[in-house]
């Protein structure tokens, strides 16, 4: 396979003045004309060229065009596009229009689980996982748990201690989640870990502990997140 080409100063030409015009009757009658080759170039000048240079309320319009037409093409691109836009100050989660993407977005699981897997590592605020979770119909913090495993860090971990409270009656599967932790072999996860066995009562759950923590600290490390990363950067 040749490798892909991310840029090409016609279909530039011809995307942006398509989009610049809102046609997208125009734009997705174009994209269906183009060649396979044609047709993932034109992904890529999409998301990294043009979309990124809109203003928030046409790259929202842009972004849901697009996604009707050929999610599995276009979704991951155009988040891409709205991460850069976050790491400029220019696009935000809280922005109408993503609330708009997301009516969209949810009515596919599939679509709810790529935009969850991919925006939730650029994420560095507890409040905005939540957004994020609640706003694409996540409805129940049981099942945000595999995605905070999945993108682990001091956010998503934070998240973690308590939405394990909403299964922690299986106790089998409170040892998945330890050991799975532990697995990774940082100090951090060690000292997540040794959190979980604390508050859930997991004396099963086997491991180097360093952390020696009283009941009424647990309770303060699980509602503030400042105390939870005190807790596990400097133990």
């Amino acid at each position: 396979m040749g490798k892909d080409v991310h840029f090409n100063s016609v279909l530039f030409k011809k995307l942006s003045l398509l989009v610049e015009q809102k046609d997208y009757v125009g734009l997705t009658a174009f994209l269906d004309d183009l060649s396979n080759s044609q047709y993932r170039t034109a992904g890529y000048v999409l998301g990294e060229r043009i979309g990124v240079s809109l203003q928030p309320d046409s790259f929202w319009e842009l972004f849901i065009v697009l996604v009707r037409y050929d999610s599995k093409a276009f979704l991951v691109t155009m988040l891409k596009s709205f991460i850069e836009g976050m790491k400029q100050g220019r696009f935000s989660l809280y922005d109408q229009g993503f609330n708009n993407a997301a009516m969209e977005l949810k009515s596919s699981p599939i679509d709810a689980q790529k935009t969850v897997q991919t925006l939730i590592p650029m994420l560095e605020q507890v409040q905005s996982v939540r957004h994020l979770f609640t706003v694409l119909g996540y409805d129940e913090m049981s099942s945000w748990i595999p995605f905070l495993l999945k993108s682990f860090n001091k956010v998503t971990a934070f998240i973690l201690l308590q939405s394990l409270h909403y299964v922690e009656q299986d106790r089998a599967f409170l040892l998945r989640v330890g050991y799975f932790i532990i697995s990774r072999g940082d100090s951090f996860s060690f000292n997540v870990a040794s959190l979980i066995k604390s508050i859930y009562g997991l004396e099963e759950l086997k491991g180097t502990f360093s952390l020696r923590l009283q009941p009424f600290e647990l309770s303060r490390i699980e509602k503030s997140y400042e105390a939870f990363c005190n807790v596990v950067d400097f133990h």
